[in-house]
């Protein structure tokens, strides 16, 4: 179906939370999903070795740029879905992952400034559709949102400035991200929850972009 690149620049952004959700989310629909660890950090590699035990719903693998750029043709051949997590810098890995990507998304927190420290990733992004008639799509990805706030006011203020659109689904400071990611599982493990249906928009508004493009 589809190469997601989950990237920002900036850490703490919730990336791998979203990256590990939105595999599981196309898991639950019976996609063949594999994620690709970018991240020199390793999260969602440590996330899956958690729970040894468990039969995973979805591959982990870790991959570096030149491996990315090797493997992208085979593995989408392979898969029904592949989600990139990027590492927390805009350069070369990040550089390759939209490159091979359909849809970039780029999650940030609510905060002015988390969205004005995308600007590096929004160029990188906006120089690849410039080159490749409007290829990858991207957008924002509203991450750990707290509603009805001024703060959330002022992010909905500083993305309507910006030269991406922006999902209209998005993530909420849930407990249930962190104690799901601490036991290796995710939302979709257990009873429906918010977090759970959160994620499961997310993946139904990505959809509808990419197949906006067939």
């Amino acid at each position: 179906m589809a190469i997601i690149a989950v990237c920002n620049q900036k850490g703490g952004c919730g990336k791998t939370t979203i990256a590990i959700n939105l595999a599981d989310a196309f898991v639950a629909e019976g996609c063949d999903v594999l994620l690709l660890d970018m991240d020199p950090q390793g999260s969602a590699s440590d996330w899956r070795s958690i729970a040894p035990g468990m039969v995973p719903a979805f591959q982990v693998q870790e991959i570096d740029r030149a491996e990315l750029l090797r493997q992208a043709r085979g593995l989408r051949q392979r898969y029904d879905v592949i989600i990139i997590d990027c590492p927390p810098q805009y350069a070369q890995p990040s550089s390759a992952a939209i490159r091979v990507a359909d849809l970039v998304l780029v999650p940030v927190q609510p905060s002015p400034f988390d969205v004005w420290s995308t600007a590096a990733i929004v160029d990188l992004i906006k120089a690849r559709q410039e080159a490749t008639k409007g290829k990858p799509r991207a957008a924002y990805l509203v991450s750990r949102a707290i509603s009805n706030t001024a703060l959330q006011r002022s992010l909905a203020e500083a993305l309507s400035q910006q030269d991406l659109p922006v999902l209209s689904a998005g993530t909420t400071q849930r407990v249930a991200y962190a104690t799901t990611a601490a036991q290796g599982k995710s939302v979709f493990d257990g009873r429906t929850t918010v977090a759970r249906r959160e994620v499961e928009a997310i993946r139904d508004e990505v959809k509808e972009i990419l197949n906006g493009d067939e």
